[in-house]
């Protein structure tokens, strides 16, 4: 353990969500990614094309292209790089935050999925790094 490593890889946080359509959530991150570079490159190309040429069925690819969508895992991802999540190391203010809403968690607190509100009260600061 190096005190000055990010602590969340994309991968692991990737794997906490339901795959879907997918065995492997992170798979379906790396389509995401491989159809919006492909779409970038070709930018004349529709969701059609898009989905022979990568191989991934096209009613994923026209959600993607056609409408601006985004996997819910691909769009967590984005949301914990642009709170500073992904680059916290275990001296950040990020991490203490996070670390006490795991134990929190853990320890006897929980997320209903009803009201999605956690049971106890922890707060996490979202305005990233310091």
């Amino acid at each position: 353990m190096d005190w000055d490593d990010p602590v969340i890889d994309e991968r692991d946080l990737a794997r906490t969500y339901d795959g879907g359509a997918y065995a492997d959530p992170w798979s379906g991150v790396l389509d995401y990614r491989a159809v919006m570079r492909y779409a970038s490159q070709h930018p004349d190309k529709g969701s059609y094309v898009i989905s022979n040429a990568q191989e991934i069925p096209r009613g994923r690819v026209r959600g993607w292209v056609d409408d601006s969508g985004m996997p819910d895992t691909a769009r967590g991802i984005e949301t914990a790089r642009e709170l500073g999540w992904l680059d916290a190391t275990y001296r950040d203010d990020a991490f203490l935050a996070l670390n006490t809403l795991v134990a929190n968690v853990f320890s006897g607190g929980s997320i209903a999925t009803e009201t999605s509100a956690p049971s106890s009260h922890c707060y996490i600061a979202t305005t990233g790094p310091a």
